[in-house]
């Protein structure tokens, strides 16, 4: 005999949803509650690529990054991509840098490369996703960034973007990150270094 069903019974749901992002990221949700919950009690947060961040239970809904109070000199994150022919093909489509060097093979073969490269702007994009999505994560503002390029990224190559804390200006809201991008060979291939500001914790 099945138990009756409540309709109106809102008890507190493990919901765990593994979501793959066009970039990569795998994120999943937990401590959410059935639609129309009030009176939960435990904090809602996302777990993305490895981070927690602060899910707002305002109307909005949206996630919080860390704030310059959770942060530290020293805190690092990184996210790794192998680039693939598609990336450098929809990267051009997207910003129209249809150079050579980085769409016609027969062309490429004659430079010193002697093969396509991505677009040096594409690597420095993964830079901007370890920003976006984990340090300081959702929210921050990007202010400025310096990009030195090393050495090429070919198609294969697995980069792995890490963004690291150098220096926190507290009294201005600022944090200065170290931005690098290496290969799987350990060669380093771009440097630079951002200025952001982090997110501001929800006002209760």
């Amino acid at each position: 005999m099945n138990e009756p069903h409540d309709d109106n019974a809102r008890p507190q749901a493990l919901l765990e949803s593994w979501i793959l992002a066009s970039t990569g990221f795998w994120s999943k949700t937990l401590s959410m509650w059935g639609p129309g919950s009030e009176s939960h009690q435990e904090p809602q947060v996302l777990v993305l690529a490895g981070n927690v961040h602060q899910w707002d239970d305002s109307e909005e809904g949206f996630m919080i990054g860390k704030t310059i109070e959770q942060l530290r000199v020293g805190d690092s994150a990184e996210f790794a991509k192998t680039v693939a022919e598609s990336d450098i093909y929809l990267y051009a489509g997207i910003t129209g840098d249809f150079n050579p060097a980085h769409v016609n093979e027969v062309y490429a073969q004659k430079t010193f490369f002697k093969t396509r490269i991505a677009h040096g702007m594409l690597t420095a994009g993964f830079v901007s996703a370890v920003i976006a999505n984990q340090l300081p994560g959702p929210g921050t503002i990007y202010l400025k960034q310096e990009l030195n390029f090393l050495s090429p990224v070919r198609i294969g190559d697995t980069i792995t973007a890490c963004v690291e804390v150098t220096e926190i200006i507290a009294d201005k809201n600022r944090v200065r990150l170290r931005t690098t991008c290496s290969s799987h060979e350990g060669t380093l291939v771009l440097d630079g270094e951002a200025l952001v500001i982090p997110p501001k914790a929800r006002k209760e």
